[in-house]
């Protein structure tokens, strides 16, 4: 198994320039949300479109200067919610 450390260390534009700025398209949110929720991107397939779009996910949903996008946010949270409720009870499940 190769180091994931070693991904992001041959990378040949610094994985920074991926970071910033956070995102504020909506549309993108919500791909990148798509994106992680199907398992299209996972850390393990694909750690450095998983980092970016868990990065700027993170970004948004904790970002307080746009205060119009808080039902947004909420929305959001709520779908993680339900999705970590879904992995413990296959956890569970599978005991």
């Amino acid at each position: 198994m190769i180091n994931d450390t070693c991904v992001f260390l041959q990378l040949l534009i610094p994985l920074e320039r991926f970071l910033t700025p956070d995102e504020s398209s909506v549309d993108l949110i919500q791909l990148y949300l798509q994106a992680v929720f199907s398992s299209a991107v996972t850390s393990r397939r694909s750690p450095v479109l998983y980092v970016i779009a868990v990065h700027h996910i993170n970004r948004f949903i904790y970002d307080r200067s746009d205060v119009d996008r808080q039902q947004l946010r909420h929305w959001i949270i709520r779908q993680i919610m339900r999705l970590q409720d879904k992995v413990c009870m296959s956890c569970i499940g599978t005991r």
